[in-house]
């Protein structure tokens, strides 16, 4: 094995998983920030209380972004139809009343009788 191989190894081994952005929903915040490179469509996320999001992008260059011509797949949405959530220790931005499942409640099983 060749110490480079070796070397690899090692720091592939020693990268833990990311550390938690949250343990709670308190802990996080809803955001429209689109990213440093802001997307045309807007979105809705949510990050942890007091992260700034703009921090990164003052050592980014970015094209600028002619929107005008775009088309977004939705229309822009609303902050109070969510709420901030913290999911599996990251920040989420999850709807307060999410649309029901395709077909819920009509499930029934196939050939079985009563």
């Amino acid at each position: 094995m060749s110490l480079s191989l070796v070397l690899a190894v090692l720091v592939l081994t020693d990268i833990g998983p990311p550390p938690p952005e949250c343990v709670k929903d308190e802990q996080c915040v809803l955001s429209t920030f689109g990213g440093c490179c802001r997307d045309c469509c807007p979105v809705v996320r949510a990050a942890p209380k007091g992260k700034d999001e703009r921090a990164p992008c003052k050592t980014m260059r970015c094209a600028s972004n002619d929107c005008s011509d775009v088309t977004c797949s939705s229309p822009a949405p609303n902050l109070e139809d969510y709420r901030a959530a913290c999911v599996r220790r990251r920040c989420e931005a999850v709807l307060k009343n999410p649309p029901p499942a395709p077909d819920a409640g009509t499930w029934k099983p196939h050939g079985h009788k009563r």
